[in-house]
């Protein structure tokens, strides 16, 4: 059985391209506005530099997510479930995250530049994978400090 604090692996994640991001974007709009859609689901996913700014993604999952150099300046993340997300890199400046859920979430070098945190959830937390043997390891990235002066 192997050691779940050395073992370092990656949750398997979902890659979307441009055309399924905004397709799932669309729908959560629809979802925001009450006329049916759907709530955005990007749950284990990997998006890369993808421009989501300002954009109502209030309420949206991003649990796992590796959201690697995206940017988000001014878009609304309010109440939206970030546990355990890749964010480094990320552009948050002017963003809304008021109760999000951020547990766990990498923020190495990610810019919160007058981002609103009210009763942002930043305790510590983990992601688990199943080992294959019946256990549970957690998945792993480098944690680092992250500074958050400024934000309020």
């Amino acid at each position: 059985m192997s050691n779940a604090l050395s073992d370092n692996r990656e949750p398997e994640r979902r890659v979307l391209d441009a055309a399924q991001i905004s397709a799932v974007v669309r729908q959560h709009l629809e979802f925001r506005a009450r006329r049916g859609g759907k709530r955005a689901d990007f749950r284990f996913c990997e998006i890369t530099r993808f421009d989501l700014s300002s954009v109502d993604l209030s309420e949206a999952d991003f649990t796992g997510a590796k959201l690697s150099r995206c940017r988000f300046s001014g878009t609304k993340l309010r109440e939206a479930n970030l546990y355990g997300a890749d964010l480094r890199g990320c552009d948050f400046s002017g963003c809304m995250l008021d109760k999000a859920d951020m547990r766990g979430a990498c923020l190495h070098g990610a810019d919160l530049t007058g981002a609103s945190m009210v009763d942002v959830d930043m305790r510590e937390g983990v992601i688990v994978i199943g080992d294959g043997e019946g256990g549970l390891t957690p998945a792993g990235f480098d944690i680092h400090y992250t500074e958050v002066a400024g934000v309020r």
